[in-house]
């Protein structure tokens, strides 16, 4: 738009110069007429230059400073809806920058949930373990009579059923770190009983 408005300048100041160019020299022709008649009017035509133009292809100054005037509207209006345009890309930009800053955050996050997730699933696996323990253990509740209460058979078959309860136990102990040997029990009348545990066959 610069450059139309530069060309509009000087193509007015060129028409300006041609225009009194122009006058000049027809006011020198049409003097140099004057008292001339006959041979000497003929041969004064002959070495002067005769020109047609027509009104359409005359551009006037007060045309060309209307022109110019749209130019500089134009312009102006160019000016600020480029202005807006660079505000609007300037935005953009810093919401794409805000953007791939969150995206990064998200994935950041997403990767300590996912984390934590499988630690909880570890976690979770361990406690369900020990609630299975805890249910075995459960069962091993005695609802019969007591050792006190039962005699001779019954005895033995109460320290053999105890002694499996025992050894289905032991996997608590051992996570200390501790490996029983023997177990010792003191009845309701205060009789004491021992089990102990070997390996046998690879089992306790």
């Amino acid at each position: 738009m610069e450059v139309c408005v530069n060309t509009c300048c000087n193509q007015m100041k060129l028409i300006v110069c041609i225009e009194e160019r122009l006058r000049k020299l027809c006011s020198k022709v049409k003097s140099g007429f004057k008292g001339k008649s006959g041979l000497h009017h003929v041969n004064f035509a002959s070495q002067s230059r005769s020109l047609e133009i027509r009104g359409g292809e005359i551009s006037r100054a007060s045309d060309l400073e209307i022109e110019l005037c749209k130019l500089n509207t134009a312009k102006v209006a160019l000016e600020k809806e480029n202005a807006a345009l660079q505000q609007c890309c300037d935005d953009l930009y810093k919401s794409l920058v805000q953007a791939e800053e969150l995206r990064r955050k998200t994935n950041d996050s997403l990767e300590g949930a996912k984390v934590d997730l499988e630690k909880l699933e570890k976690e979770n696996a361990s406690l369900w373990k020990y609630f299975d323990k805890i249910s075995e253990l459960e069962r091993l509740k005695n609802c019969s009579k007591s050792f006190s209460q039962v005699k001779g058979r019954q005895q033995r078959c109460k320290i053999r059923e105890l002694k499996t309860y025992v050894e289905q136990a032991l996997w608590f102990a051992e996570t200390f770190g501790h490996k029983l040997s023997s177990v010792k029990f003191n009845d309701d009348e205060g009789v004491s009983h021992t089990i102990d545990h070997t390996k046998e066959d690879g089992k306790k």
